[in-house]
């Protein structure tokens, strides 16, 4: 189902909340063609995808993958530091850092502890902040998967071959339900 075309939001993260990102969304008329798939129908970044491959199955531990594809450029990224000062160090349960050591971070996105960068300086073939709880798995020599090393939750997909735009896949299990339901993220194609 094509996206609706005027400009909107999707925001979303991982399951703690230690990452969280917004992706902006063009109007229709700025939006991009990708590249004919297969059966030579262009679609426009950003859309949804299903895929079956081996590495997305292995990846996500279910037979196929739901992501939201787009330019890496559309997208933002807050990944909380691991002394973030988000709680006094009393409120932790042996953690490694000064967040609780289990259950979901109370820091609003609009928190000014949130720093947001572009996805860019963030996601391969950058890498993250070393203080972040942003994590990557290089899973072969053009493609990385990033995830949060808090609560372990898969967050994108990105192949750094050589087409551009630089593209990431944000799965949609991440994306926040309020977005799912309101933009009707139902995959437009599948690879």
């Amino acid at each position: 189902m094509p996206l609706q075309p005027d400009g909107f939001a999707v925001h979303g993260g991982c399951s703690c909340r230690a990452i969280r990102y917004a992706t902006h969304v063009p109007n229709q008329a700025e939006r991009i063609p990708f590249p004919p798939p297969p059966e030579n129908k262009v679609v426009d970044l950003p859309h949804t995808v299903i895929c079956h491959c081996n590495d997305c199955r292995s990846a996500v531990g279910n037979l196929t993958l739901a992501g939201f594809c787009c330019q890496i450029d559309i997208v933002e990224v807050s990944a909380l530091k691991r002394a973030s000062s988000i709680h006094p160090p009393s409120s932790t349960e042996g953690g490694r850092d000064d967040l609780p050591a289990s259950g979901k971070v109370d820091v609003p996105d609009t928190d000014p502890r949130r720093e947001w960068l572009p996805a860019r300086k963030m996601f391969p073939p950058e890498s993250p902040p070393q203080d972040s709880f942003l994590g990557v798995y290089h899973s072969s020599e053009k493609a990385a998967r990033t995830f949060c090393t808090r609560c372990g939750c898969g967050l994108t997909y990105t192949y750094m071959g050589p087409h551009d735009p630089l593209m990431l896949d944000i799965y949609l299990g991440t994306v926040d339900r309020e977005d799912l339901d309101k933009y009707a993220l139902r995959p437009d194609r599948h690879v």
